[in-house]
């Protein structure tokens, strides 16, 4: 695929004839010339990296990326994000209309990618890490500024110049009489804008059969234009990231690298060789058949203890109910053949024939070995919630969402919260709020008694994460959102060639850093 040369934006310290940041997005086409001091390098990076952190902990937990779930999560926890004077973090606070606090907002995210990048391009892991966070920002950016506004999106695309032809309207009118274009433009709406690309710089839309194909031209409608400006973006950023790389001999002082070294370290507990869970880490995540039990009354969520009291009552669970608690138990360790052998524990008392037959295959089924042999998903708390409503005879769901008072009273009191104040407490949360999750965390916060709420609980391996690293501290705390499992989709493309914009990001920063009268708090250009 052929690239062009994108247009380079000069910043400077001045907005008075030229804007910047129109948009929220920002490709990151061009580095910044400002001045900032090195405390605020250190602020603007800590802030950006507890925002990749975020990313970073929902794709371990989770990992049903990209669906309108997996962002609502993510926007939730980035709004718990401060700046250092306890203000809205820039990337939430460039979403408004232009003003000078939303221009500094802009800048501070602008100023803190191309900061990162000097850690990050370092090693190929780094790299592959940096890069699937970096777009999983700019996809959320994507899909709430110009999927739902088709001029913002030509006007953004216009201004970084990226020359994606537009069809005019008389061609999507004659394009009309095609079955095929009709059901590809899934929002039904005729007067939406579309674009003509050549089919290889919209593959996965080809292969996904997304597009319109005309004459070795991909159609694509605004709607469907994510896919592409995130291959886009993760492409421009991976090649820039590995000719940073190459050029990285030039940037001869050490201070810097070392501060967003600490910096990454501090927040991921772990040095650049451990950015991928190792095999030893899995091995301490992993759970035994014979310590289910007391799991469940110590750490597990009060929806799979409630699976798992039926389960060790009946000996028996519905599907739903067999569905979510095996793939539960999967997320929170449990191999797939101690699952067999745990669920026939139970099951198999009353038939072991139909347990062998039916209930061994939809154990091997989710953990990738039957069927499609793909690796399902635990269940999130949402889609606990918003699925498949439990049943008169069903042990699924979620007890703050489908339990009625009396039996939510019932379930607290058996489950160690005995103070009716709590009780009441939590219950309100329900009836007057409606707010399941809520209600949920503040049933952590209490059973585990952590010395402040416990802010969001989103999902049931969450929850056993947290209340198992709070089982192992020795004094109470607020707890940091860490996870099991690791996920790492993106692939890093190395490609070769000078990029201009990287030696003039890598020169700006190592004439700065060399000068001999550069004290540790004076201003510095990025």
């Amino acid at each position: 695929m052929q690239f062009e040369r994108r247009k380079r934006i000069r910043l400077n310290d001045s907005t008075e004839n030229t804007n910047p940041y129109p948009f929220w997005i920002n490709f990151y086409t061009t580095p910044p010339t400002y001045k900032v001091s090195l405390e605020e390098i250190n602020d603007l990076c800590s802030e950006r990296l507890k925002m990749l952190q975020v990313i970073d902990n929902l794709l371990k937990i989770d990992n049903t990326k990209r669906s309108k779930e997996f962002y609502d999560i993510m926007l939730s926890q980035l709004s718990n994000i401060k700046t250092s004077k306890n203000e809205k973090n820039f990337f939430l606070a460039g979403r408004s209309e232009l003003t000078s606090k939303v221009f500094e907002a802009r800048k501070n995210d602008h100023i803190s990618h191309f900061l990162l990048r000097i850690f990050y391009c370092q090693t190929p892991e780094l790299r592959k890490w940096f890069i699937a966070r970096e777009t999983d920002l700019f996809r959320y950016r994507v899909l709430e500024t110009c999927l739902n506004n088709s001029s913002i999106l030509k006007d953004c695309l216009k201004f970084y110049d990226y020359k994606y032809e537009l069809v005019p309207m008389e061609e999507q009118t004659n394009m009309q009489k095609f079955i095929y274009w009709n059901s590809v433009n899934r929002n039904g709406n005729a007067n939406e804008i579309a674009f003509k690309l050549k089919f290889e710089e919209a593959i996965d839309l080809v292969r996904n059969r997304k597009v319109f194909l005309n004459n070795g031209f991909a159609y694509v409608s605004a709607s469907e234009m994510l896919t592409v400006l995130c291959n886009e973006f993760r492409t421009n950023l991976s090649r820039e990231l590995s000719q940073m790389y190459s050029d990285f001999n030039s940037l001869n002082e050490e201070r810097l690298i070392k501060q967003l070294e600490t910096l990454h370290n501090q927040f991921f507990s772990n040095s650049r060789k451990n950015n991928n869970m190792n095999s030893d880490q899995n091995d301490r995540n992993r759970i035994y058949p014979n310590e289910i039990n007391d799991l469940a009354k110590e750490v597990f969520p009060p929806c799979m203890r409630s699976i798992h009291d039926t389960l060790r009552r009946d000996h028996h669970l519905k599907h739903y109910g067999r569905l979510h608690y095996g793939l539960f138990l999967k997320s929170a360790g449990l191999k797939m053949e101690d699952s067999i052998e745990f669920f026939r524990s139970e099951m198999s008392i009353h038939n072991p024939e139909k347990f062998q037959k039916e209930y061994s295959y939809a154990i091997r089924y989710i953990y990738g070995r039957e069927g499609k042999r793909v690796q399902l998903s635990a269940y999130s708390c949402q889609k606990i919630i918003n699925g498949c409503a439990p049943g008169p005879s069903d042990t699924h769901g979620c007890p703050f969402k489908h339990f009625d008072t009396k039996h939510l009273k019932a379930m607290l009191v058996r489950y160690g919260i005995s103070d009716e104040e709590q009780i009441s407490e939590i219950v309100q949360l329900v009836t007057k709020e409606g707010n399941a999750t809520g209600a949920c965390a503040k049933y952590f916060s209490i059973k585990h008694r952590v010395t402040e709420d416990f802010s969001t609980i989103y999902h049931p391996n969450q929850f056993l994460t947290e209340a198992r690293k709070v089982l192992l501290t020795p004094a109470p705390t607020i707890i940091k959102q860490e996870n099991d499992r690791s996920t790492t989709e993106e692939n890093d493309t190395s490609l070769s060639g000078l990029n201009e914009t990287t030696m003039d990001s890598i020169k700006s920063i190592s004439d700065i850093l060399n000068d001999d009268d550069l004290h540790e708090m004076e201003s510095i250009e990025v």
